[in-house]
């Protein structure tokens, strides 16, 4: 057996750059939005698991989720989007 083709490997470059932009952003996030971000966009747990093994309210995984959402955005148009556009 060939080792199969690696065609684009400027692509895998690139992919790893993202993945550890996107880790660095990640662990600036407050620990819980951080670990619920986690829960439910890694892990895929539904909310109601999330509630269960946090303690949390379904509403507060929502607000949870929502900010670690708009802070994870944030700091990848500053990180990825726009380097270097100025502090984060």
């Amino acid at each position: 057996d060939e080792p199969s083709r690696w065609d684009h490997p400027e692509k895998a470059v690139h992919d790893r750059q993202f993945l550890a932009v996107f880790d660095a952003c990640l662990n600036r996030l407050p620990p819980q939005q951080s670990q619920v971000f986690m829960m439910r966009e890694v892990v895929e747990l539904e909310t109601q698991e999330i509630c269960e093994q946090l303690g949390l309210s379904a509403g507060n995984v929502h607000v949870i989720l929502h900010r670690a959402r708009i802070g994870l955005r944030a700091c990848l148009e500053h990180n990825w989007i726009n380097p270097g556009a100025g502090p984060c």
